[in-house]
């Protein structure tokens, strides 16, 4: 019977032989999340035999990985913001861009506010607002159902159990046409991490992304209608003085700055990522 020890070196090199990026952290989430251990544990009980159940587990897992399945889908779960959040083939990976979207909200007092986490997904932008800000309410839209209830799964894992649970609605809805007329004026922020790749992009994208993640969540067919709609409904569900923040593609920004601009959007302002690519744009209706 192998030890953990030899079954993770194992694994690793297998993963490394397969060009798998940093095969070592890798080979460890895996073994960690299989085992019900930390990385750390790991290491602790390195001498510990593992059972066929285990071993066929770690074998079927590093098979998916080596085969190109992302290991967030693996493991059923990626960290957010300090937080694990449940993820499938439903929802797009988070990613740590978002978590810079996260941080410009946040730059603003949302205290008491009515937010909106438009093209929720896993509602990852929208649960950690809540939960930095417990006093906002935090509604999620999106078109998907299937991914309405990865966002439902999340929140009542990561917000029920806080003391005071925020009164959210999820609203299955395709850029707000369901709502736009009963939230008219109603909230002090839409935010969102909508669909931005154009479909040239999409056929470059690593195949890790394209033969994985949903394409519903990331390719935008016609640039124009669609943020064009989702501007215009966003203005509308928007009260004086409310603001729209979502992340894009830099290919897109200036694009999008005009039509926020035609929409009757004022203080109109692009942000860079980390990276240093205009990746966030704001807008506040008058």
């Amino acid at each position: 019977m192998q030890t953990l020890l030899e079954l993770l070196r194992k694994g690793e090199d297998f993963l490394r032989k397969k060009g798998i990026e940093k095969p070592r952290l890798e080979a460890q989430l895996i073994f960690a999340h299989i085992l019900k251990m930390s990385r750390i544990e790991l290491f602790m009980h390195e001498q510990k035999p593992l059972t066929s159940e285990e071993t066929a587990a770690l074998r079927e897992a590093l098979l998916q990985r080596a085969a190109g399945k992302p290991t967030a889908y693996i493991l059923s779960e990626k960290y957010f913001y300090g937080r694990p959040f449940f993820v499938s083939p439903n929802v797009l990976i988070p990613r740590p861009e978002t978590e810079e979207l996260v941080e410009l909200a946040l730059q603003q007092n949302l205290a008491g506010k009515n937010i909106l986490d438009l093209c929720c997904g896993s509602g990852c932008i929208g649960i950690t607002l809540a939960l930095e800000t417990p006093l906002a309410v935090i509604d999620f839209s999106d078109i998907s159902a299937p991914a309405l209830e990865i966002t439902k799964k999340n929140f009542e894992f990561l917000i029920t159990q806080q003391e005071k649970v925020p009164k959210s609605h999820f609203i299955q809805s395709d850029l707000l046409d369901t709502i736009v007329t009963q939230r008219k004026n109603y909230y002090d922020m839409v935010i969102s991490n909508p669909p931005y790749v154009l479909p040239e992009e999409y056929e470059k994208l690593d195949p890790e992304v394209r033969d994985h993640e949903p394409a519903i969540a990331l390719v935008v067919h016609n640039p124009v209608a669609f943020f064009s709609t989702m501007f215009a409904r966003s203005f509308a569900v928007l009260h004086s003085g409310g603001t729209l923040l979502i992340e894009t593609s830099p290919n897109l920004i200036e694009l999008q700055q005009l039509l926020l601009k035609e929409m009757g959007f004022t203080d109109v302002h692009y942000f860079a990522d980390l990276a240093g690519k205009n990746r966030f744009l704001k807008g506040v209706k008058p």
